[in-house]
Formats: structure tokens, sequence, C-alpha cells
């Protein structure tokens, strides 16, 4: 007896090991509570339709690679571990075209854990048709903010090829992360592929998360530490008069900068990368709210107005000077360097990233 028959004439038992491991763990998330050890889960399935859909199937039943061991019954026998059995189900149901059996719509969790079975077994193009229904189906509850659901997004957009949603998702991720990008609770280096001991789930999510999680936070690092270096050039602009129109100019205006960046404590000068508990969009936020010095260039004067504004009957002279607020803006001077920042909080480009991607591979 087998627990799922997917093809009653199939010629390879899978025996899923350690099924359901926990799937994509989010640091803020309650600690897990070890139970007992899961029991293995077995399918009756086809080789012909395995090694046709999958090259790691058709590695691990044919040719110098072959894993198969034969069973009484006269059945290869390959094994898998750690995936969530329901997501396994929906992927043998589809590579053995058992269509009736695929559900139309799933929730974000389902598609991402198929999306990282496709990403281990090669499984793109078995699956071409079925992502654009379940992605379509979810649009609706993108997350607008960094968290979990965030970076599930992040996969599935790498996994099914969707670049619209990868340039979102990563554009609110370069937004809102504060120095430290979750990567899913993924204990793997970028460059573990296969890391003995660890669930196969786990280890081929690690490698695309962490690359995409090192390069948005460098994105970020970067954009805030441009940021805060126009400032302190600035700061120098003013005090080598290369910046305002006159001496008094210079000395309210960097006077008023230097106030202002000291109770912003992160995009102080000072402060350097990876400007940790600071997001790029809160830098951005804490820059636009930089307030400009308000003060007129001349006083209004008059024969009764002495020089506190008090009425002065010995004067006799009449100045028809009007009284004008300064001109010069440390808003001004600060918006290109904002503008610059905005533009680098776009997100990435995904066949640009893969295309890196591939690049690192080769070397």
């Amino acid at each position: 007896m087998y627990d799922y028959t997917v093809d009653p004439e199939g010629d390879v038992i899978l025996t899923l090991s350690n099924p359901n491991v926990p799937f994509a763990i989010w640091s803020e998330d309650k600690p897990l509570v070890n139970g007992p050890p899961a029991v293995p889960v077995t399918f009756r399935v086809s080789s012909r339709h395995l090694i046709l859909a999958s090259p790691v199937f058709k590695a691990a039943l044919t040719g110098g690679w072959k894993e198969g061991i034969k069973a009484q019954n006269g059945c290869l026998k390959i094994g898998a571990e750690g995936w969530d059995v329901d997501a396994m189900l929906i992927a043998m149901n589809i590579i053995h075209c058992r269509m009736n059996r695929v559900p139309f719509v799933l929730d974000l969790e389902m598609v991402a854990k198929l999306a990282v079975l496709v990403d281990y077994y090669q499984l793109h193009d078995a699956f071409y048709s079925h992502k654009m229904h379940w992605i379509s189906a979810l649009k609706n509850s993108f997350p607008r903010s960094l968290g979990r659901e965030l970076m599930l997004w992040m996969c599935i957009a790498w996994v099914f090829d969707d670049g619209e949603i990868f340039t979102d998702a990563t554009h609110i991720a370069l937004q809102c992360h504060t120095g430290y990008l979750q990567t899913l609770g993924l204990p793997i280096p970028s460059t573990a592929i296969g890391m003995s001991g660890l669930p196969i789930t786990v280890v081929n999510l690690g490698r695309k998360v962490v690359n995409l999680g090192r390069k948005v936070e460098l994105r970020r690092s970067v954009a805030i530490a441009a940021l805060v270096g126009a400032l302190h050039e600035l700061m120098e602009a003013l005090l080598d008069n290369s910046r305002g129109c006159s001496f008094e100019c210079r000395s309210i205006l960097l006077g008023a900068l230097r106030k202002q960046l000291h109770g912003l404590k992160v995009l102080h000068p000072e402060v350097e990368p990876p400007f940790q508990g600071c997001s790029l969009e809160e830098a951005v936020k804490r820059v636009e709210g930089i307030k400009d010095p308000v003060w007129c260039s001349s006083r209004a004067l008059s024969s009764n107005l002495g020089w506190d504004g008090r009425r002065n009957s010995s004067s006799s002279h009449y100045y028809n000077q009007s009284c004008r607020l300064h001109s010069c803006s440390l808003k001004k001077m600060i918006e290109p360097h904002l503008h610059q920042t905005k533009d680098a909080m776009t997100g990435l480009n995904l066949s640009q990233f893969k295309k890196t991607e591939e690049e690192c591979t080769l070397q």
C-alpha cells in the first residue's frame, strides 16, 4: 500500500522522509515545539513522466547518477526529504497530467512551497500554465510592507520569472528594511547548494534569497550613505563660501543644518554605514523634514523707527526699504540629492539580477 497512488501502473515508489519540515521561518514567529518524528510518505509514480518533466529525477533514475533501488515488487525506489506533502502531491499530479486533481487557486504559502519544489527539481515547463492562474488570484493581496509574506513573493517571482512582482517586492524591501533583511531564517551561505544534513527545501530557497538579501541591503546602505555624504558636502560648502550669498546667509543656513542633523542622529555625517535601524524610506522622510530658517534680508526702516523697531521721534529720515524674506533655501539645496535617493529606491530588475547570478555561478 502507498499513501498516494498517482499512477496505478507506476514503476517508481517515491518515499518522502521527514515530511512537512517548517517552511520559511520568520524570526518573529513563535518558537517551534519539537514533536515526534514524522512518518515517511510514499507516492506511486511513473518513471517516464518524472524523467520527461525533471532533469533531477532523470539523473536519479538513469545513467551514471542512478540513485534508484529495486523494490521487491519490481518498482524503483527513490527518496526525497523535507518537502510539504500537499505540495509534493500537487507537483506529482501536474507531472502526470492529472489536471482535474490540481487546485485552480492556492494560498500564498502553498504557491511558495511549490516554487521551491519547481526550482529544485527544475519543473518550470510543467508548471508554466498553472503559475499564471495562482499568481493572478493572489495579486490583490500583495503586501505593502516588509515581512515574511513579501519574502515569499520574492521567491515566487524569482522562480516563476515574474519581473513585475520581483521589482515591486524588492522596491518595498529596499524602502522598508533597516539594515538586516531576514532571509526567512535560512542558515545557508549563498554558495551552499545541496549541503548535507539540511532539507532540500531550505538549501535551494536559501541560495536565491540570501544573494537577493545582500543585494537589497547593499543598495539601501549605498543610497543612505550618498544622502548623508551630500548633507556633509553641503555643510562644507557653506563653510568654504561656495554656497550661500553672504556671511549672514551662510552662518544662518549652516547653523540650521547642523542643528537639525544633530537631532536626526543616524543621518549625522559622523555616522557610518550600514546605518542600522534606519530604513531608506525613513531617511528620506527625515531629510524632507529639514526646515528652512526664515529671516528678512533687510529691516523696515522709517523716520520714527529705531534699530529695535520702536518709535524714535528724533529720527528725521525715511527709508522706503521693504522687508522681504531671504531667498536662499536649505530645502532647495538638498532637493536634488533627495531626487537621486528616491531614484535609487526603485526595485531590482529580474532579468539583470538573474544575469548577474549566472555570471557569478560561472566564475
